[in-house]
């Protein structure tokens, strides 16, 4: 590992892309019988995108004060890297069935599948794991064009604007317009921190209370999530209030939602370890997975009809299949390019160096 990188940053995001991997396999698993998969879905809703949020403004202050556009165009192209993926994905498992499992009739259908799609390419239309990359790329946009207003003014002209978009029903999904608004308070938040609130999550006091309080998280979403999936919409900053019943009341849920996400975030960095372990290093590769899982989880569970292997064949550990499909996803795609445009223009270049330098000899 790097000299320069903090443990506890990478430990963290580590457990985050975990927990992001985790609640999309668990996703693949929804139906009226799984209720404790529903209960753990909510729990990580609670937290992962919020934290990941928070640390991705947290580590983009070097961007917004040298006005990195660059990496604004590099998340852009991730984000329809990710769009083709995923529809490419979907198209190959569309039409299969398990009992063709690699027959000739099954390999038709993948084949049938790539030419004949069921559902059209939206390119702007995003409700899949896509949509971060477009956030934080609109995210970088703008705190750089308005990086020299006063923080405080920012901070609560964002938090009104997160509250009053959800009652807006024409936003949704549409260039992920409603998350946007609903996760920018997090992101400035990550933005804004300063020593101080990294010196609270360091004492012991703090990390105890903070402990106390995920595992009281975990408990209500274990007794009460089978009942309150049906608002996880709402932790997920998609839909309107209307879709979610709430009406203009949703404004006054919003406001404690983010104050609930502040102390969930305190909390989990707080807890995270400060020590090197061996799988601290994946932390450096979140970006890889966040990429690439998605797809690899597509063709695992659906080419490879490990859906219906898990639901149908072990019905009673689907819990512990998905967990460990979710360790192993993480850590293969950890191995695949995260599509840094810095990195691989570097790679370009070295590569051009060492031609010329060859040549020369």
């Amino acid at each position: 590992m790097a000299a320069n990188r903090v443990a506890k940053w990478d430990n963290t995001k580590f457990l985050m892309i975990l927990c992001v991997v985790l609640g999309h396999c668990l996703y693949e698993f929804m139906d009226k019988h799984t209720g404790t998969a529903k209960s753990v879905y909510l729990f990580i809703y609670t937290f992962h995108m919020p934290v990941f949020i928070f640390l991705t403004g947290m580590f983009a202050r070097h961007m917004v004060v040298q006005r990195r556009y660059d990496r604004v165009i590099n998340y852009l192209l991730i984000y329809l890297f990710m769009k083709f993926l995923e529809y490419f994905g979907r198209c190959m498992t569309s039409k299969t069935r398990r009992e063709d499992f690699f027959s000739l009739s099954y390999l038709r259908e993948i084949r049938e599948g790539l030419t004949r799609p069921k559902k059209g390419f939206h390119l702007f239309w995003e409700d899949g794991p896509a949509w971060f990359a477009l956030a934080v790329a609109v995210f970088i946009l703008v705190t750089i064009l308005i990086q020299d207003i006063d923080r405080r003014l920012v901070l609560t002209a964002a938090i009104i604007l997160g509250c009053l978009a959800g009652l807006d029903n024409h936003l949704g999904n549409h260039f992920a317009s409603m998350r946007i608004c609903t996760f920018y308070p997090v992101f400035l938040w990550g933005y804004y921190v300063d020593n101080r609130w990294f010196q609270l999550t360091d004492r012991l006091l703090v990390r105890i209370l903070s402990g106390l309080f995920l595992v009281v998280t975990l408990i209500f979403c274990l007794k009460f999530g089978p009942n309150l999936y049906g608002k996880v919409d709402f932790l997920k900053g998609k839909c309107d209030y209307m879709a979610l019943g709430l009406g203009v009341n949703g404004m006054v849920y919003r406001l404690l939602c983010y104050g609930l996400w502040l102390v969930l975030i305190t909390a989990i960095i707080s807890v995270c370890p400060k020590r090197n372990y061996f799988w601290t290093w994946l932390g450096t590769r979140t970006m890889s997975v966040f990429i690439w899982h998605k797809f690899v989880l597509i063709i695992l569970l659906r080419l490879f009809c490990l859906q219906y292997t898990i639901k149908h064949e072990m019905p009673h550990s689907y819990m512990i299949a998905a967990c460990c499909i979710a360790v192993i996803v993480t850590v293969l795609t950890s191995y695949l390019p995260d599509l840094r445009m810095d990195r691989l223009i570097g790679r370009a270049a070295r590569s051009s160096a060492e031609k010329k330098h060859l040549l020369r000899r």
